[in-house]
């Protein structure tokens, strides 16, 4: 046992000397060997210890950068590459392309989208055209997370066409399905966001409304509501309007008609994608509904009989008569 024991001592204190008389250039080789064969984290420990030893020039500082990239340590990734970009432009565009990669999606990973997003430009106008889809397709993912819902959708729809040209090859068709279903997101959010014309005259078969209500007044016996016109309704047609609002909506409820005699399509005008349509009569029950796709939608009324209808619009009531 101590014969093993002093051959295990003599074998450490001669391996330990024989690395020690290593020179640095040659730990340097080492590390570069270690790099490009994609042992990162044993070129990491040799660089970072010859950069506080040195100050490496600024390849191996990028070197040291990607490994910490490949480390998960992405916080380190981006001390180390943000500060050297404009020293790495004199190097050929597939290098730059690495460098520009493990800095963008560094600060992905950190969820730091806008500092990502010039990484990656820079990455498009260097790296080769099979490494533009990616690219494009995380370019899109940062300004959606930031909620630039355009620049989402114009990187999604360039990262689609580059997917259908360089790699539609069968593995990449979930991805070419997902990159399809974010185009559609992003377009609902634009459409969804763009601002309402609340101020746009709603128009029934070109109709306008000339007849506004002013006032709705609860008394313990009855419900009655003025006209802008001076005349007052009091019926069960009142009540009707008042039983479709919701507590919410009738603070701010709008209530007008029209006149004229409408039958076989009810085409109403000055309304907003994805506005709340629903079609009543005069006992308030429901007989028609929809979500407006555009500015303007039809209902069929031809199977309607005769009588006093009440179209809502959101908190907006339209009484109309169908002959």
């Amino acid at each position: 046992m101590k014969r093993l024991l002093l051959i295990i001592l003599t074998t450490f204190v001669f391996s330990a000397g024989a690395y020690s008389q290593v020179s640095d250039s040659e730990r340097l080789g080492m590390a570069l060997d270690y790099f490009q064969s994609g042992k990162y984290h044993e070129a990491m420990l040799i660089l970072s210890e010859l950069d506080q030893n040195y100050n490496l020039n600024p390849r191996f500082k990028a070197y040291l950068g990607v490994c910490y990239f490949y480390e998960w340590n992405y916080e380190k990734a981006c001390f180390h590459l943000d500060s050297l970009m404009k020293k790495l432009e004199v190097f050929a565009p597939a290098e730059r392309a690495v460098y520009y990669y493990a800095d963008a999606e560094s600060h992905f990973n950190l969820k730091e989208y806008e500092k990502a997003i010039p990484m990656y430009e820079q990455m498009l106008l260097v790296c080769q055209d099979n490494e533009k889809p990616e690219t494009l397709y995380r370019l899109g993912f940062c300004y959606m997370f930031i909620e630039e819902w355009q620049n989402a959708l114009d990187n999604f729809d360039s990262a689609l066409s580059y997917y259908r040209r360089f790699r539609n090859s069968v593995d990449q068709q979930s991805r070419i399905t997902q990159i399809e279903k974010m185009i559609n997101g992003c377009k609902e959010k634009i459409e969804a966001n763009k601002p309402k014309n609340i101020n746009q005259i709603i128009t029934l078969n070109g109709n306008k409304p000339d007849k506004t209500a002013t006032q709705i007044v609860f008394d313990e016996k009855k419900i009655s509501m003025q006209w802008n016109d001076s005349t007052t309704m009091s019926n069960d047609l009142i009540n009707s309007i008042v039983n479709i609002f919701n507590e919410d909506e009738i603070a701010t409820a709008k209530i007008s008609s029209v006149s004229g005699l409408f039958s076989n399509l009810l085409t109403i005008d000055g309304i907003n994608k994805g506005d709340k349509l629903a079609i009543y009569d005069i006992k308030g029950t429901l007989k028609k509904e929809a979500i407006a796709n555009g500015t303007n939608f039809q209902f069929d009324i031809s199977s309607f009989n005769t009588g006093i209808y009440l179209l809502k619009i959101n908190n907006h009531i339209i009484k109309f008569t169908i002959k």
